[in-house]
């Protein structure tokens, strides 16, 4: 699928009207299966949490560089990191 098409998708997820989807992240499992299902992205599943998708990583940075999408840092729990979960991921966001 070409990057357009994924980044259209994204968008349309985002403003879906339903409770959660205004912003996504990389550890969303629902976003990351239903992104890596629409567009057949491969991704790696892990043992715990949402599985790693390389072209949606690519693709939600493309869209913070081009301006569709916000972006924020945000923590996760201390305990987390000991599982394995990073330490903080970005939040990317709809611009107002």
């Amino acid at each position: 699928m070409k990057p357009i098409y994924r980044q259209q998708w994204i968008e349309a997820w985002m403003h879906a009207d339903a409770p959660g989807r205004a912003c996504v992240d990389v550890l969303d499992s629902d976003f990351v299966c239903a992104y890596a299902d629409a567009t057949k992205a491969q991704v790696t599943f892990m043992h715990v949490g949402a599985p790693k998708c390389k072209q949606l990583a690519r693709d939600l940075g493309a869209m913070f560089a081009a301006g569709k999408l916000t972006r924020s840092a945000t923590g996760l729990p201390s305990g987390d990191a000991s599982m394995g979960f990073p330490k903080w991921v970005y939040t990317y966001g709809l611009p107002a």
